[in-house]
């Protein structure tokens, strides 16, 4: 196998690629007939790019099976620190050369939340909706976050939790393209895919991009939460109830602004307390989650939802848009919730991640 370190596409600048970042190729032989495939040929490859001519390798003298049998070679790259995988199938048993071109390569790298927010905005702005889970990125040590990039254009991001409630289960919950270069989402999640190593998904229905890649790549897809949005104003009765603020009004405001924490409320009848709950303001700005509970004694007379009726009240006048959850099987908070005026506008989904090197099962009747 021949290597021509001279034969470089035009330079391009860096990104992803580093100064003396070491790459390595092997081929193998693949016949199509038998579906059977050669052992991989040793790595060879250039240790370095000492001329930073970072915008791809030309490969030559590529093996040929000199038995014949082979009807496609299979290209295999391994970047240092990461772990290799086949970048190209070459359809024939003649074809000697290939330019490695990196310009429309999609790849994921390690990065910050902080070198991703300009993408986090314009991924919130899209959503335009409560993200369960945007508190986390600024929870040191619970995300790992991907920059992803064709070439060297940064067309997006991916983020995995790997703390908290999902230490020791890498889990993807958010991920996002510009627009202008998702005709290439799914090679944009693949490698964030090889990259990252998540085993897990975790995704708001109501996000159609990462929705749509959870049914693709996951499997055993179950619902944890159901999420509402503030749909209607409602008059319910307060049922000879009074509603009390326990959270001082500067711990509230300052909340408030630091987007975490929240405030606690009580619901008294005759200085008894029938019901509790509050708004929680970790989310992106302008939300707030709404949460209550009710006393045992007292639950089926609406003091649930005249409660969480005066927290969507209270929560506007601070100048935040009411959402809540619920579990799926809890008929009575989803009920609750609804009388109060919300409406479920999405679900929290779970999956694990298959072997995205091989296709999901499908009937007969989906086939083109």
């Amino acid at each position: 196998m021949g290597y021509n370190p001279a034969n470089f596409a035009y330079r391009i600048g860096t990104g992803p690629w580093t100064v003396d970042y070491a790459v390595y190729y092997a081929v193998s032989f693949f016949d199509a007939r038998t579906q059977q495939e050669s052992a991989r040929s040793k790595w060879w490859g250039p240790m370095t790019d000492p001329k930073k001519l970072y915008a791809g390798f030309g490969l030559i003298g590529i093996p040929v099976d000199p038995t014949g049998q082979a009807t496609a070679r299979r290209i295999w790259r391994k970047f240092k620190g990461q772990p290799e995988g086949m970048i190209h199938q070459i359809p024939d048993n003649i074809t000697t050369i290939y330019q490695d071109d990196v310009l429309y390569h999609p790849t994921a790298t390690l990065t910050s939340a902080q070198a991703v927010l300009p993408l986090r905005v314009r991924h919130r702005a899209e959503m335009n909706c409560q993200l369960v889970h945007d508190s986390i990125h600024r929870r040191e040590g619970w995300v790992l976050t991907y920059g992803l990039y064709l070439g060297n254009s940064a067309v997006g991001y991916g983020a995995v939790a790997v703390a908290g409630p999902w230490k020791d289960r890498p889990t993807v919950i958010e991920f996002y393209v510009l627009p202008g270069y998702r005709s290439r989402v799914f090679a944009l999640f693949e490698a964030f895919l090889d990259t990252s190593r998540a085993k897990y998904m975790e995704v708001q229905s109501n996000d159609e991009l990462l929705a749509t890649l959870l049914h693709v790549y996951a499997r055993n897809v179950w619902s944890e939460k159901i999420v509402f949005r503030d749909q209607l104003t409602t008059a319910l009765s307060a049922n000879g109830a009074v509603l009390r603020c326990v959270t001082p009004e500067e711990e509230t405001r300052r909340a408030i602004e630091a987007r975490q924490g929240g405030t606690e409320w009580q619901l008294l009848r005759q200085d008894t307390t029938v019901a509790t709950g509050g708004i929680l303001y970790h989310y992106n700005h302008p939300y707030a989650d709404i949460y209550m509970e009710v006393a045992e004694p007292f639950r089926h007379r609406g003091f649930g939802a005249y409660l969480v009726q005066e927290l969507k009240r209270v929560a506007y006048e601070l100048g935040c848009i009411p959402c809540a959850r619920c579990n799926p099987t809890n008929m009575a908070s989803r009920r609750t919730l609804q009388k109060a005026g919300f409406a479920p506008c999405g679900h929290i989904l779970n999956g694990t991640i298959s072997n995205h090197r091989e296709p999901l099962p499908f009937s007969d009747e989906m086939r083109p």
